[in-house]
């Protein structure tokens, strides 16, 4: 095989080299964008929600038809946003799903909230105020359960994006090592084939230069250096022309080589902006889901580790980082008169799939205490048996504070009531 042939094949593997790995590095900067495409539209969703929450209390506050309007518009935006996502894998499949599922569900139980009202505007009949709360308490728990879907899906997605750019820098290494060792192996087989020949040729030199012109190199090689030993004869000087057309063809190659390492390095740092840029749509995302005043727990039962999305720290009065991600520790700051109903009813939920919501209350880090309502939905295998359960966590102090103090002013009402004549009455006023 000659040289020239040697280099041409070293060239074009070295281009297709270069090409694969520009086809991986642009798939994976494609695989990039859908992910920070589909964290957006998750954004956006999260951000409709909270809208239709807001627009939810303002329509049970003051009745109005332009809350009741807003409300369907943002609830129908959601449904474009829900409609426009495409996904292939499983998971996704059964999160989107469910997703649009508990979306149909919110716009149900709101038009069951609305017909209350309006039934009692017309006449037909009193507005519960029990049911209302109850709707209200559904469609709160299915709007924090398509947050938590819409946290899974940017998750799963940001999951798949690192895997593919993994694969693609292992990709990348193992095509760069392939191209190394075809350089490695040109070289040596073009210093076996030039080198050897060459010092063959200069002890030839020495020995027609001591008189001997009957001495023939004797070649067979088929290279340019085996025509130039069979030409050594006629033609001396074509050696140094050679040498000279050699010299250029490796300075080429080399060239082309430190053009595809600027191109490789090129698209490394492209890969590494799109990561950064799909870092800081995941920041926004973690920010979106602390800024809400509500907490989303995740319990794996399995390894007994209990994850909190939102601001449990500060809802307890302990610093950043400090108050422990354990079942044992939630535990510890119930009330010691709501535990043990509260863990029994956890542990009926598990194992009959009865509802789990439960009102309780729990200790600061002061000591002082906070009312919760706590609302959650185990996950279960093919055997049956809970492996992990969402929930959210509401804080109701503010009600139950409420409630305490109209109630203590109803007691009051009634003693005064009781009192049998004017004079006694105004001896309980002085007391």
């Amino acid at each position: 095989m000659k040289i020239k042939t040697k280099l041409q094949i070293t060239t074009v593997v070295s281009l297709i080299v270069a090409l694969v790995i520009g086809s991986i590095l642009f798939f994976s900067a494609q695989q990039v964008n859908k992910a920070i495409e589909k964290d957006m539209a998750a954004d956006e969703i999260i951000k409709g929600l909270f809208e239709l929450n807001i627009l939810t209390n303002e329509y049970l506050i003051h009745h109005e038809e332009r809350a009741k309007t807003q409300w369907q518009l943002r609830h129908d935006s959601i449904k474009r946003l829900l409609e426009e996502i495409k996904v292939k894998s499983p998971e996704k499949v059964v999160l989107l799903r469910r997703m649009r599922e508990n979306h149909e569900s919110i716009k149900t139980t709101f038009s069951q909230m609305v017909l209350n009202y309006e039934s009692y505007r017309d006449g037909k009949s009193g507005v519960s105020q029990e049911l209302n709360e109850m709707l209200a308490g559904n469609l709160d728990v299915k709007s924090r359960y398509m947050v938590y879907d819409a946290y899974q899906l940017a998750q799963i997605s940001s999951a798949r994006v690192s895997t593919s750019q993994q694969r693609a820098y292992f990709l990348v290494v193992w095509f760069t090592l392939i191209i190394a060792v075809v350089v490695v192996t040109v070289s040596f087989s073009i210093h076996r084939g030039v080198l050897k020949p060459i010092r063959k040729l200069h002890e030839g030199t020495e020995i027609i230069g001591a008189g001997n012109l009957n001495y023939k190199v004797g070649t067979i090689a088929k290279d340019e250096v085996g025509q130039l030993s069979r030409a050594f004869d006629r033609m001396t000087i074509q050696l140094k022309e050679s040498f000279i057309g050699l010299e250029k063809e490796i300075t080429e190659h080399k060239q082309a080589e430190e053009e595809l390492n600027k191109y490789r390095e090129h698209l490394e740092e492209l890969v590494e902006s799109r990561a950064a840029e799909l870092k800081q749509s995941e920041e926004r995302f973690r920010i979106a889901v602390e800024s809400v005043s509500d907490l989303i727990w995740e319990w794996d039962i399995v390894k007994g580790d209990l994850t909190w999305f939102g601001k449990v720290d500060e809802m307890l009065g302990y610093e950043p980082g400090e108050f422990p991600r354990t079942l044992e520790a939630w535990e510890k700051v119930i009330h010691p008169d709501d535990q043990g109903r509260v863990m029994t009813i956890l542990d009926q939920h598990l194992q009959t799939r009865k509802p789990y919501l439960e009102e309780y209350r729990v200790f600061k880090k002061d000591g002082s205490i906070l009312y919760w309502f706590n609302s959650g939905t185990a996950l279960w295998d093919e055997k049956g048996k809970a492996y992990k359960m969402i929930g959210a966590v509401s804080d109701i102090t503010n009600r139950k504070r409420a409630e305490e103090a109209l109630a203590l002013q109803a007691r009051i009402a009634n003693i005064f009531l009781t009192i049998p004549d004017d004079e006694m009455y105004n001896e309980v006023l002085k007391a």
